[in-house]
């Protein structure tokens, strides 16, 4: 169940969370430890604390209702604002949000990845400077180590490293 935080008050707190409620999602009031799925602004919400919020919460999509808000990555949804309207763009916001989460990981992954690929060539570099083996044969030494003690290159890599590098 997605957790939405709405921020704001006035007459339509209740109603908008009665809506999201029956719509399957859980609803809070007020910031917590624990990051929502995503902040609903209403209108009322005070500017400067909404703001703040936002900028708290690093994963939580972020819809406003009636304002503008994009400099805080807010999806906005322009008055006169229907319960479907409001629905589609919470569905929408969530949705653009995963996939956007789901490519900074991958981004990260493939960070770390390039980052132990220089690794291990700083390490081949060192095998053939101070060992005197040819480049493919530095390549092999450290497939062959890892396999053996069943470690990943990167730390065979480190290990060489430690070695031969001040």
């Amino acid at each position: 169940m997605k957790e939405i935080l709405i921020c704001g008050g006035g007459a339509g707190l209740e109603k908008v969370g009665a809506l999201l409620r029956s719509n399957g999602y859980s609803v809070r009031y007020s910031p917590a430890d624990k990051e929502p799925d995503a902040a609903l602004v209403l209108p009322s919400a005070n500017r400067a604390e909404t703001l703040k919020i936002c900028g708290r919460f690093r994963r939580a999509a972020v819809v406003s209702v009636g304002r503008e808000l994009h400099e805080a990555g807010a999806v906005c949804v322009p008055p006169p604002v229907t319960p479907a309207a409001l629905l589609q763009t919470l569905a929408v916001a969530l949705e653009m949000n995963e996939r956007l989460h789901a490519l900074e990981e991958e981004n990260a992954r493939l960070k770390g990845k390039i980052d132990d690929l220089k690794l291990i060539d700083r390490a081949k570099c060192a095998l053939v400077q101070y060992l005197g083996m040819t480049e493919q044969d530095a390549h092999r030494f450290i497939e062959k180590r890892a396999m053996d003690q069943r470690i990943p290159r990167r730390a065979v890599a480190l290990d060489i490293l430690r070695t031969y590098e001040p």
